[in-house]
């Protein structure tokens, strides 16, 4: 995280910027490091129209369908030899609109240990 990214402390000492952290001599209040927790929980998902753009073939991505396909509107799915799949591997119909897979929380455990893998 650099300080331009870290979230604004409540804290009389405003711990978001306070050069004693990279020392070591500070640490974040509690304030601080829930609202740093928070934001690694959110997510943006940019949703792409197939006229507009298409995914690679073999890539999952999330597809947007209406909701008459078996009740749920979004599905993992993929484009192989120009026809569309759903992740079971049943052919479908072309989504609606379709977005790039969420990368999930951000500095946490399991993203610390998947970065060292």
């Amino acid at each position: 995280m650099t300080a331009k990214k870290l979230p604004k402390c409540d804290c009389l000492n405003w711990c978001g910027d306070d050069p004693w952290l990279a020392t070591g001599k500070a640490a974040h209040c509690d304030d601080f490091k829930a609202k740093a927790k928070a934001a690694a929980l959110f997510e943006s998902i940019a949703w792409k129209l197939p006229e507009d753009s298409m995914p690679a073939d073999n890539v999952v991505v999330l597809g947007f369908f209406d909701e008459q396909n078996e009740g749920e509107p979004v599905w993992p799915c993929l484009r192989f030899d120009g026809r569309w799949l759903i992740a079971d591997g049943m052919p479908s119909d072309p989504p609606k609109a379709w977005a790039a897979m969420p990368v999930g929380p951000r500095n946490t455990p399991w993203m610390k240990v998947r970065r060292e893998a």
